[in-house]
Parts: structure tokens; sequence; C-alpha cells
């Protein structure tokens, strides 16, 4: 059989998609319900229960109409394709709000994904010519941690590499916020909120995002934070690339696919724990990144040195490697409790069909 969705032929007995992630028989019970209040709403309008009728009355005297006979077939329920929704896949099954969120976890699928994965990540530093081509992927996720937070101060930004010492580099057009800038930030806060003015949780959600704005617009943790969020874009996309892994949703080919994203998201978060620990036990390792560049100090120091934020290389290197295995931890979460978490988004951001 195919998905409903996204047509990938599915094997024998599965209960969701190995590609998009619809389950089937929630997908079924979704469908008969809508059939079973469009089939009351339909009696209602043709009749309106005049002279005291009952329904069950109007229903024997006045049958509806079968359902059309173009259909598409789960197992051994037809879903009528006139009934098939134009959300997407992972929204749709909570179009009823009695039909409750359940928790997933890897199928056999996953678990080879997940293993071969790992085999790729650990084997990864013993070929450094691979690791010399995979190198500039992590360059990048690592600048555009920095371009993206300087952005979000106000601050215009560019990741670049550096081809005259290595590495990368995020060249900054100003110190300070632009007023426009942040303007143009606020005006589309404000319209999101008046768009969800008369959603409570919404307009709550969008309030709490405009002050956290505001306390990293004007306090002193700005600095610190574009400069940390160099590592901590190589964990975001280490994650989100473990994440694609673990569920495969949007992949084409899921068998060849699910094991790439998840080795390039565990190699890249393993990357950034092997770097923090040769921080704290390699001497010559923490020379040359005390070293920096003849532009510029490396991020970790200049954050204990220029901001002092009251910690040694050391302590942040021990942070990373805590925010390391806290990623490992919300990927594996992120994927268990996926439905819970596109539940509560449907619910602050109201992508409901009546």
């Amino acid at each position: 059989m195919n998905c409903p969705t996204c047509k990938l032929e599915q094997g024998e007995g599965r209960e969701t998609c190995g590609r998009c992630g619809l389950d089937f028989q929630k997908y079924r019970r979704v469908l008969e319900r809508r059939e079973e209040r469009r089939r009351q709403r339909e009696l209602l309008d043709r009749t309106g229960l005049e002279g005291g009728q009952s329904v069950l009355e109007v229903a024997r005297s006045k049958p509806l109409e079968p359902l059309p006979s173009e259909t598409l077939q789960i197992g051994s329920s037809p879903l009528p394709r006139h009934l098939d929704p134009v959300l997407p896949p992972n929204i749709r099954v909570f179009d009823d709000f009695d039909d409750e969120p359940a928790s997933q976890w890897l199928d056999r699928d996953g678990w080879i994904a997940l293993g071969v994965g790992l085999l790729i990540a650990i084997g990864l530093p013993f070929f450094p010519f691979l690791e010399m081509i995979l190198h500039p992927l992590t360059t990048l996720f690592h600048e555009i941690g920095h371009s993206l937070f300087a952005w979000l101060a106000g601050i215009p930004a560019i990741p670049s590499f550096d081809f005259m010492e290595g590495g990368g580099l995020t060249r900054w057009f100003r110190t300070h916020p632009h007023p426009l800038l942040i303007l143009l930030a606020w005006g589309g806060l404000g319209f999101a909120i008046y768009t969800y003015r008369k959603q409570k949780l919404s307009v709550v959600v969008f309030s709490v995002i405009w002050l956290l704005h505001v306390i990293y617009l004007f306090t002193w943790i700005r600095e610190p934070v574009i400069l940390f969020m160099g590592k901590g874009m190589e964990l975001v996309f280490g994650g989100v690339f473990l994440y694609r892994g673990l569920g495969g949703w949007g992949c084409v080919q899921p068998s060849l696919e699910r094991p790439l994203y998840a080795g390039l998201g565990l190699w890249t978060i393993f990357r950034v724990m092997t770097f923090s620990h040769a921080l704290i036990n390699d001497p010559i390792a923490r020379h040359f990144y005390r070293q920096g560049k003849a532009s510029v100090a490396s991020d970790l120091v200049r954050l204990t040195e220029v901001y002092r934020l009251h910690t040694s290389l050391d302590g942040l290197a021990r942070f990373l490697i805590f925010c390391s295995v806290v990623t490992l931890i919300l990927t594996f979460a992120a994927f268990r409790y996926r439905r819970y978490i596109l539940a509560a988004l449907v619910r602050v951001f109201g992508i409901v069909r009546s």
C-alpha cells in the first residue's frame, strides 16, 4: 500500500509512514469522525428537523447518498479522497481535540539508521581526508550561528570562510544594534500579536518572546551570546540532522538518507565534545586555541578574558560538553514526544481546521 499523503510505498504491517510519519490508524479515526460529522451536518441542512421529527426518523425516510467510489486504501479501511485534508500530515492528526497524541519510539528501520550512524560518527576520525571534506560544513554552521544571533541583535553580519588563516570569519558591519532592524523585528512581533489577538495563549507566547528580545538587546548578554552561539549552532545543526535520521521525515530515500543524517548529526555533536575534551586535557591544543588568529581572538578566549564571565576556559569547555549531552537528550525527546510538541504548537498558533 501507499501512504495517502506522501505516496511512499509502505511495507506490510507498518503503522506509521517511514517518510512523513503519518499514523495510519489515527488517520482513519480522524476521517471517520469527520465523515460522521459531515453526514450529521448534511442531515440537518436537508431536513431542518421540522415538525418534531427525530434525527433517526429523518434518516430512515431520507437516507444519505453513498460515499464517492474514489477512495484510498490503508490496510482494510477505505479513506475517501474527498476528505483528504489540506494541512501537512504531521498536523492533520490533531484536527480533532478528542484524538489525543501519543509518544513513539524507534522502529526497526530507526534502530538500523541509528546504529549505522553511530558507526559513521565513530569511524570518521580514523579517516582524516573525509573529516577534512566535512570540516567546511561545520565551519559554516559555526559562522551561521554568529551571524544569525548578530542579526537578532540588530547587527548586520555575514558568515564567510577565512582563506588567509583557515576556518571561518563572521564580518560585522557595526558593533551596536541598528534602530531600523530593531523596529522591523518588533513590528513583526506586533503584527503577530495583532493577528492572534483572540488567542490568549498565543499573545502570551509572543509577548514573552518580545520581552526576551528586549533583554537580549539592552543587556550585557548580547555579545557573549553571539560569541557562544558559534559552537552552539554546531550543536543545533547536529541535533537537527540526528532528528531527521531518527524519524526520516522528508527523506526521499529513507533507507539511505536516515543513516547518513544520523551519522552526520552524531559526528557534529561528538566533534564539539572532543574539541572541549582537548581544551581541558591537552595543553598543546589549549595553547594553539589561545593563540587565535592575527585579526581576532578565539571565541571562548574572548568570553573568559574580555567579557569576564567569572569562569575559565576549562569551565566553558565543560559547559560545552554539558550542552552536547543536553542536545542528545533533547533530540531523542523531541523524536519521542513529537506528536505532543506538534499538538502544543497547534494549540498555541491555532493551526486547526474546523
